[in-house]
């Protein structure tokens, strides 16, 4: 099957393969470019994605950078929903990116179809709240509780050691919940306080086990393509989670989609 999927399908059928395009509602993240300060632009942004092929759009108001300040939940929730409700009355498939269970319950209910959860696998009332939804869900791999505590994070005992078990207890955790849409999402899109140099290498190595990843999980692997500043970088990543036959990319860049076109339909001269 092509990679690239029109947005506005039903979530609760997950295509076999997908692009989710980021989009930021604040500009916590250090590096942000597909930002969105309004509804409006949000809804242009959001359609720029559609146009190039994209599944779906994921939308963070809480950025998961550790440099971030946190956001209160009413201040979350305030940011999110009307983009979510925006978003569904014109036909998108909705993503959100939350560690909360009322921002999960009131998002669902407003016309998100997928929850990207960033933290909170451990809080049951958020377990809960995804399983009550009936939503799709991208659990990720992150070595505390939250991608904000990371300052004694080691790239070997707590990433390279830790990885496959930590998403296997994650995907044990939903599946007893009853959630059975899952997508395992390896968390090299994560911010850590180590020389980007020395983490690149470890996101490569993590992208080449991606199909051990998927056969141990039984369960589609989404790549969190990383964003640099050289767009060839991008590209790079992309192509290589392609080659090890990721399922899913979540990308900054809608021109990613024309290098999904080239490596899996071909392209025109």
């Amino acid at each position: 099957m092509a990679l690239l999927t029109p947005a506005g399908g039903d979530a609760h059928e997950l295509p076999a393969r997908g692009l989710f395009g980021v989009l930021n509602l604040l500009t916590e993240k250090p590096g942000t470019l597909r930002y969105a300060g309004s509804v409006d632009d949000a809804r242009r942004l959001a359609e720029e994605y559609r146009e190039a092929g994209f599944y779906s759009v994921d939308l963070g108001a809480q950025s998961s950078h550790y440099a971030s300040r946190g956001l209160g939940e009413a201040e979350e929730l305030q940011v999110l929903l009307p983009v979510v409700e925006a978003l569904a009355r014109e036909g998108h498939t909705v993503c959100v990116e939350t560690a909360r269970a009322a921002v999960i319950e009131q998002c669902t209910q407003a016309g998100a179809r997928v929850v990207n959860l960033t933290g909170g696998i451990g809080d049951p009332d958020v377990v809960s709240a995804l399983a009550r939804s009936g939503c799709s869900v991208i659990t990720a791999f992150t070595p505390r509780d939250s991608p904000h505590q990371v300052q004694d994070v080691s790239l070997d005992e707590d990433l390279r050691e830790r990885l496959s078990q930590g998403l296997a207890d994650n995907m044990d955790t939903l599946r007893a919940a009853g959630v059975r849409s899952i997508i395992a999402d390896a968390g090299i899109g994560f911010s850590y306080p180590v020389p980007y140099k020395e983490f690149s290498q470890y996101q490569v190595e993590t992208i080449r086990r991606t199909p051990r990843l998927a056969e141990a999980l039984g369960a589609p692997v989404l790549v969190a393509v990383p964003r640099l500043r050289n767009l060839w970088t991008t590209a790079a990543f992309a192509t290589l989670a392609l080659e090890f036959d990721a399922h899913f990319l979540r990308c900054h860049d809608p021109e990613v989609a024309s290098i999904v076109q080239l490596l899996t339909e071909g392209v025109d001269e």
